[in-house]
């Protein structure tokens, strides 16, 4: 999406955006600990559905499974040299067809390292 559409789209109505993509590969089996950029590759279908499911809900713009997909994070499951590859969009074909109204935001949010302590 431009940055036009997008001004376009949020001046002319409340726009909503989907929310929780991590709780919901939870649900759809997910395993706690591991990297969800590097799952939703492995499970194509569960990004899918969750964003199906958005779709059906009411979102207007629909991210992408990239929240961290970034070199910092990455580091963290040993995915730091896949940056490029995971922020490469999937599967863009189901996504545009279940999204021709709607739109899907590829965002790579949280950068920062937490360090975890046992």
């Amino acid at each position: 999406m431009k940055k036009q559409e997008f001004l376009k789209l949020i001046r002319s109505k409340i726009t909503f955006l989907d929310g929780a993509t991590g709780t919901e590969l939870a649900k759809l089996g997910m395993p706690h600990g591991v990297c969800p950029e590097a799952w939703v590759i492995e499970h194509p279908d569960s990004i899918a559905t969750i964003q199906k499911n958005y779709e059906a809900a009411g979102s207007d713009i629909v991210y992408a499974c990239t929240f961290g997909a970034n070199p910092v994070k990455l580091a963290n499951y040993g995915f730091e040299k896949d940056t490029i590859a995971m922020n490469r969009p999937r599967p863009a074909g189901r996504r545009r067809r279940w999204f021709r109204h709607r739109n899907d935001d590829g965002h790579s949010g949280d950068s920062c390292r937490v360090d975890r302590r046992p």
